[in-house]
């Protein structure tokens, strides 16, 4: 095997090894959210909430961006032992290019605000406020498994390219066609995952004319004295379209104006946002009946909602058609 050769397995590998570590992470976080259903739980408060910002640049592109995220610290007992958690549901992203999500958080868990936790029994110190599955404890081990699919056949043609002569062989053309198969495997993953996100949108989209109705007002003009670095997120755009709604429950605060936008602002401009909700006159927001949380101002399927389950379906028939031809004659 050339030096070369060497180098480069040694790296895939490596790489290797580390998504197979965020694999076993992710699907971790699956089994707790399953099981967090079944915890015992305890009473919590917020004992500290952050807003914070992190910029990456690109010197080659001269461009940068900027990630938004609320930080929370959530103390509860356990056996008069103190612990504390900032897990709000497993599996849950650490920030957002849009600031509206990390503002609807934070306003959501102020500090002092108490709260109900679900924690393990076997290891106390593993808590979260939201028990159950969702969708976003899938991004980790989804994520992993999609490089892995790449590095897994990288390293086995690296391997068989690479072999004994010390030099590439050139003289009999590899069959390469299962590394392919695996590859393609990558937009099949891809496309099952954002035509089920995609689906899911289209059918709370569906449902939620029959949800519940609430009085909303925009939060523009909020100064919430118990948040923290607010201002640092008001200049944004995202920032106005983030909503307050009363509900039995208590007051709740959202962002997603219908199902599928994507972010606060979704795919109008703020010419058309104001022209469907006028600034100064009231809202009426949708939520689910089970969970206020959930909620939209503007019910049924929009036409964006199509694009995600859309571009799925493309990108899942694209693999199981490549996966299926290559290597036929």
């Amino acid at each position: 095997m050339t030096f070369a050769g060497v180098v480069a397995l040694l790296f895939v590998g490596a790489f290797a090894l580390g998504m197979a570590a965020l694999l076993v992470l992710g699907f971790k976080n699956v089994w707790r959210a399953v099981a967090s259903r079944g915890w015992p739980t305890a009473p919590g408060v917020v004992a500290k909430v952050d807003l914070t910002t992190s910029t990456s640049s690109s010197s080659s592109r001269k461009t940068s961006s900027t990630t938004y995220a609320a930080e929370l610290t959530i103390r509860y007992r356990v056996d008069r032992h103190e612990h504390a958690t900032d897990q709000i549901r497993w599996g849950q992203t650490l920030g957002s290019g849009d600031p509206a999500e990390a503002l609807v958080l934070a306003l959501r868990y102020p500090e002092g605000q108490p709260v109900t936790v679900h924690y393990n029994p076997a290891h106390p110190e593993e808590a979260v406020v939201k028990p159950g599955l969702t969708g976003s404890a899938f991004l980790l081990p989804g994520a992993a498994l999609v490089f892995l699919l790449f590095l897994l056949p990288a390293g086995a043609m690296i391997w068989r390219m690479f072999l004994s002569s010390g030099s590439p062989r050139a003289s009999v053309a590899p069959d390469l066609s299962r590394y392919i198969r695996v590859f393609l495997g990558v937009p099949v993953l891809m496309g099952a995952a954002m035509l089920a996100h995609g689906a899911r949108n289209l059918v709370l989209a569906s449902q939620c004319r029959n949800w519940p109705t609430a009085p909303g007002v925009w939060i523009r003009d909020l100064t919430p004295d118990r948040i923290p670095n607010l201002d640092t997120l008001r200049e944004h755009r995202g920032f106005d379209y983030v909503y307050r709604y009363e509900t039995r429950a208590g007051a709740r605060y959202q962002c997603q104006r219908w199902f599928g936008q994507g972010t606060a602002t979704g795919n109008d401009s703020d010419a058309e946002i104001t022209r469907e909700f006028p600034r100064g006159s009231p809202l009426t927001v949708y939520h689910h009946p089970l969970d206020p949380d959930l909620a939209v101002l503007s019910p049924g399927i929009r036409r964006f909602a199509w694009i995600l389950p859309g571009a799925g379906l493309g990108f899942l028939l694209f693999g199981v058609v490549g996966i299926l031809s290559v290597g036929r004659r």
